[in-house]
C-alpha cells in the first residue's frame, strides 16, 4: 500500500526512513530572479544567499533519506559549476555518492532552462561531515545515449562532467614553478547591478563629425557591451547593440553625468579607463580584444583584465590578451565553468576564473606572446585562420595539444570583425 506525506521539503529534518529511490522534479527559484531588490537576509542552512530553491531540495532529499538509497533529482545546469551552488554540492558530497550524471542540450521542460539530473546514492556508515573515499568514476549519461564510464574528483565542482559529455578536451598541467596566475600580475573585475544601470541610464550616441564618424569627447568613455567584443577585435561603432533596452552604435559616456548617478561607479569607471583587455562572456570560447589606449569602460558582465604596476616579472597587456586568447585558456574555462552559461555551450566568464588562469614568468615568453598577439590581431583583421597563432600562443605557454587546437578552433567565430 503506498504511503503518502504531506510536508515542507525544506521546512526541517522529517525523513523517509524506508526508501530506497526518491525522484522529482523540484522548483527552479533563484532569489536574484525573484527579488531583485535585496539579498535575503537569512540564507537556509548556512547555504549562500543566492542558493537556488532547487539545489536546496537537492540536498534535503540526500539528508531525508536512509542510507544506502538513491536520489534523482533534476536540477538547473548551473548546480554542475555555479559558485553559489558550491556549498550544496560540497555538502551533498559529504553525505553521498554521486554516481551517475544525466545531461543535455536540448531543453525537455517548456522552461527556457538547461537541466541535469545528478544521481546520489547515501553513503553507508560514512562518518558526518567527513567526505567519503574517491570516486571511482561516473556513469554519465547523455542525452538518451546508453551511459559511459567516466573519471570524476569528488573535490572539484561538476562542470568538467558536462564538458566531457561537450567534448571539450583535458588541458595538460603546466610545470609547477615557472607560472604565476593572472591574479598575481594583473587586476580582474566587472561590474554588478549597480554599474550596469548607472551606464545605461547616461549612455548616449557619440556626437557625429562633418564626415559622419563618431567625435567621442575628451574624457568621456566608450561603452563596450559583450555583443561588441570579437576575438582580438573590439566592435565598437560598427553596428547597433542594446544596452539598458535602447539601440545604440557608439554609445559613450560622460564621467561627470556617472558621477551625478553614483559617485561610487563614477570612481569605478575612471579606474578602468587604463590600457587593459576585455573579456566577453556567453561565448563558446574565451573572446579577448585589447584595448590598448585605456578610452573603454565594461559593461557588465564584460570582465577587464588591468595589468598592475610594480609587479615582478612586468607583464605586457599583450601578453595579457594572448594568454587570454589561447585555445588551452579556453578549455580550461569550459572545464572549470560549463553548465554556468545561458546555454549548454555557453562559457560564463568571471573576474576570478580568469584570474586563476596561469601566466608565465620567462621575460622571453613573455615577449614572444606580444608578437604572437599581434599576429593574431592580423589574422583576425584579414579574415584569415586564426589556428596558426593560436597554436603558436600555446606552444609558448607550454601547452600545445592538437585537440586542443582543434576544438577551439571549431568553436572561434571565423571571417572579419564584427559587422
Amino acid at each position: 500500500a503506498a504511503t503518502l506525506l504531506n510536508a515542507d521539503a525544506l521546512g526541517g529534518p522529517a525523513g523517509v526512513p524506508d526508501a530506497e529511490l526518491l525522484v522529482g522534479n523540484p522548483p527552479f527559484s533563484s532569489p536574484l530572479n525573484s527579488d531583485a531588490s535585496r539579498v535575503p537576509e537569512s540564507p537556509i542552512a548556512g547555504l549562500g544567499p543566492y542558493t537556488d530553491t532547487s539545489a536546496r531540495h537537492l540536498l534535503a532529499a540526500v539528508q531525508s533519506v536512509p542510507d544506502g538509497a538513491v536520489v534523482c533529482l533534476v536540477q538547473p545546469q548551473s548546480l554542475l559549476g555555479a559558485r553559489d551552488a558550491a556549498k550544496v554540492r560540497s555538502a551533498v558530497m559529504r553525505d553521498a555518492e554521486l554516481v551517475g550524471m544525466w545531461l543535455t542540450d536540448e531543453q525537455p521542460f517548456e522552461a527556457a532552462v538547461q537541466v541535469c539530473a545528478p544521481i546520489l546514492r547515501r553513503r553507508t556508515g560514512a562518518a558526518p561531515g567527513h567526505a567519503g573515499p574517491r570516486s571511482a568514476g561516473v556513469d554519465l549519461y547523455w542525452r538518451d545515449e546508453l551511459p559511459r564510464r567516466v573519471a570524476f574528483d569528488p573535490s572539484a565542482n561538476w562542470s568538467p562532467l558536462l564538458a566531457t559529455a561537450l567534448g571539450v578536451p583535458d588541458v595538460q598541467p603546466l610545470e609547477p614553478g615557472n607560472h604565476l596566475s593572472i591574479g598575481d600580475v594583473a587586476n580582474c573585475t566587472a561590474g554588478f547591478r549597480e554599474e550596469f544601470y548607472a551606464l545605461a541610464e547616461v549612455a548616449t550616441e557619440a556626437p557625429q563629425g562633418s564626415d559622419g564618424r563618431a567625435m567621442t569627447p575628451a574624457g568621456w568613455a566608450c561603452l563596450v557591451t559583450s555583443g561588441m567584443i570579437d576575438p582580438a577585435t573590439i566592435g565598437w561603432g560598427r553596428s547597433e547593440r542594446s544596452l539598458g533596452g535602447r539601440r545604440m552604435t557608439h554609445p559613450v559616456a560622460d564621467p561627470a553625468a556617472i558621477d551625478a548617478v553614483s559617485a561610487r561607479v563614477g570612481r569605478w569607471v575612471r579606474r578602468r579607463m587604463v590600457p587593459k583587455v576585455l573579456v566577453a562572456s556567453q561565448t563558446r570560447v574565451l573572446e579577448a580584444a585589447l584595448d590598448r589606449r585605456g578610452g573603454t569602460v565594461p559593461v557588465t558582465p564584460v570582465v577587464s583584465v588591468e595589468p598592475l604596476g610594480g609587479v615582478v616579472p612586468s607583464v605586457p597587456v599583450e601578453a595579457l590578451a594572448a594568454v587570454l586568447g589561447a585555445p588551452s585558456s579556453s578549455a580550461r574555462v569550459a572545464l572549470l565553468s560549463a553548465g554556468t552559461g545561458r546555454s549548454t555551450r555557453a562559457l560564463r566568464i568571471t573576474a576570478s576564473t580568469l584570474a586563476g588562469l596561469p601566466v608565465p614568468r620567462d621575460p622571453g615568453i613573455l615577449a614572444g606572446l606580444v608578437a604572437a598577439w599581434g599576429d593574431l590581431e592580423a589574422a583576425v583583421a584579414a579574415g584569415r585562420d586564426p589556428s596558426v597563432a593560436g597554436a603558436r600562443i600555446d606552444d609558448l605557454l607550454g601547452a600545445g595539444d592538437p585537440s586542443v587546437l582543434e576544438w577551439w578552433s571549431s568553436r572561434i567565430p571565423r571571417g572579419s570583425p564584427s559587422t
